[in-house]
């Protein structure tokens, strides 16, 4: 980022334009150089800001350098000093945006630029009534084009330029002139001094040129000067192109007598142009100018000509008529346009009303949704509580031996207050809670007291109404073939039981015997936890899912009751006998 342009009058606040400032010259790489700033403020609180932009840019070797200065807030100003001083710059322009600008603006002293070449000022005050002469650019040494537009130096006696390699110098609209314009420039080539019209002359409206050595000239334009202006265009004897204007011309005109007994001093001129003229320069004048130089031209510069024709009247009271009935027309189609667009935008409010009430509506089904969720979170925190604690006391009045019947109703009753929406999951909890209590108690108690503990709870209607939702979509075809006959290795059994999942059983109460048929191969399996029937007929159910691993030599021999107990404590209804 080598170019800079930072405009204050694009923000709302001097606080906010300062943080971009800071902004934008922090992250910017500070190991590369600067080539072109340009900064343009207002008012003179932003005096401090200014000060620090102008520093940051010569630190990095800026070339280009614009300061526009406007809305001041009184008429007395200075800008920085640092601004003045730099190695480094070759192009500066200070530009203020007020037209009547009058006060310190700038520092008296010798400006530093060793390296300036071009240097544009506009709408500065040039003077200081403490001194009565200045010299400001001695130090510019390599300065080459000069612009002083629209500057005032009241009150001074003598404003010097110094500069050696200054090839054009031009002075615009300059509001004062100082006594003595000296000019010390001897590569000087181009010099215009052009100053406003105006009708009441006093000596410091008028440019009193101090000149030596100007012998490179080229082209010189000339507006407004003295009556005795001969003595100004004198000094510039070395021009080759000579532009005067109407005023300079009339001065000259009044005294033709003297003119007429002195030599032409032009005697390179190699043309004579006369500007914003409505009288012709006399004869005997533009002879005085080209007597020394017979192949130089003149050019008359007329004013501008008007090219805009007058408008025509219309042609007849037809034209009229038809231009009537058009803006008729138009009239009418303007006011049909806008009574769409309010119609359109009544439409648009009665649908922006529908939707607020919709949404209005939304918000307060999804409040309710919540509540009802949250109630329903705290309803099942709290039965699963309840099921612990009873379960807790029945676990303790079974391992004790001591048992209530009323407290087993008390935990139905609860179970049955559980809602719909919570049934399936709260029986699943009670359920793997009781079984694990049985586990632990299996032996404790005989199977007439747990049958009547679980005709209590309501244990077999619960779990057949959570299988059938379960398991109501497998049929019998889905199992697998039992073999014709049972396998050798089974012959010495009085009886088997041939399953796959034992597991199958238990949560399918309801499957038919013809299913039971179709189970898979010889012998007792279930995925899962497991069931091992030893020597001592000792059970452990492990998860709610069983593995029966019978030796043939064992589980042969046991009597049909001892396998119905088997069975019945893994909630299994039917037994299939070969």
């Amino acid at each position: 980022m080598s170019v800079l342009n930072l405009n204050s009058q694009i923000f709302r606040t001097l606080p906010r334009f300062i943080k971009f400032v800071n902004d934008a010259l922090s992250h910017r790489n500070h190991h590369t150089e600067v080539s072109v700033v340009k900064l343009s403020f207002r008012g003179a609180s932003i005096h401090f800001v200014a000060q620090d932009i102008v520093k940051y840019a010569y630190a990095h070797n800026v070339r280009q350098l614009t300061i526009i200065w406007s809305k001041f807030t009184s008429k007395f100003h200075e800008f920085p000093r640092c601004l003045f001083s730099s190695h480094n710059l070759k192009h500066l322009t200070i530009e203020t945006r007020e037209k009547c600008f009058y006060g310190k603006c700038i520092p008296i002293s010798a400006w530093d630029f060793l390296s300036l070449e071009t240097l544009n000022l506009s709408n500065l005050a040039l003077s200081d009534c403490r001194f009565k002469s200045l010299d400001l650019f001695s130090k510019c040494v390599n300065l080459k084009d000069l612009t002083l537009h629209h500057c005032t130096m009241w009150d001074l006696d003598c404003f010097n330029v110094y500069a050696p390699q200054l090839c054009n110098l031009t002075i615009t609209d300059s509001i004062a002139f100082p006594k003595v314009y000296n000019v010390v420039a001897p590569q000087l080539q181009n010099l215009t001094a052009v100053v406003n019209t105006l009708k009441d002359f006093d000596g410091s409206k008028f440019l009193h040129l101090s000149t030596e050595g100007l012998d490179s000239l080229e082209k010189v334009n000339l507006s407004l000067s003295m009556s005795h202006c001969k003595k100004e265009i004198y000094k510039l004897r070395s021009a080759k192109f000579l532009i005067l204007d109407l005023y300079i011309i009339q001065a000259l005109s009044s005294c033709l007598g003297q003119l007429s007994h002195e030599p032409c001093p032009f005697n390179n001129l190699k043309c004579l142009k006369q500007k914003n003229c409505w009288t012709t320069m006399p004869t005997q004048l533009k002879n005085y100018f080209l007597e020394s130089s017979p192949n130089a031209t003149f050019i008359l510069d007329l004013p501008k000509v008007s090219s805009k024709r007058p408008r025509q009247k219309a042609d007849s009271k037809d034209t009229l008529a038809k231009k009537v009935a058009k803006l008729e027309e138009e009239k009418q189609q303007t006011e049909t346009v806008v009574e769409e667009k309010r119609i359109l935008e009544a439409k648009v409010r009665i649908q922006d009303g529908i939707i607020a009430q919709h949404k209005a509506k939304l918000e307060v089904q999804d409040k309710v949704i919540a509540e009802q969720m949250v109630m329903k979170l705290q309803f099942e925190k709290l039965m699963s509580h309840m099921i612990d604690c009873k379960m807790a006391e029945l676990q303790a009045q079974v391992g004790g031996g001591n048992l209530d019947y009323e407290l087993i109703r008390s935990i139905k009753s609860i179970m049955e207050l559980t809602p719909e929406s919570l049934r399936v999951s709260m029986d699943a909890q009670f359920c793997c809670r009781y079984k694990e209590m049985k586990s632990m108690f299996l032996t404790q108690v005989d199977a007439s007291r747990w049958a009547k503990i679980e005709m209590e709870l309501g244990i077999t209607e619960r779990t057949t109404h959570s299988n059938n939702i379960d398991n109501s979509n497998v049929t019998a075809a889905a199992l697998p073939l039992v073999p014709s006959s049972p396998p050798s290795s089974t012959n010495r059994m009085d009886f088997y039981l041939q399953c796959d999942k034992i597991a199958t059983f238990s949560l399918w109460p309801s499957i038919t015997q013809e299913a039971l048929r179709r189970v898979g191969a010889a012998g007792m399996a279930v995925r899962g936890g497991l069931v091992v029937w030893d020597e001592q007929m000792e059970v452990d159910l492990l998860h709610d899912r069983a593995r029966i691993i019978a030796e043939e030599d064992k589980i042969g021999n046991l009597p049909k009751e001892i396998i119905h107990r088997i069975l019945s404590s893994l909630h299994m209804k039917y037994v299939i006998f070969p």
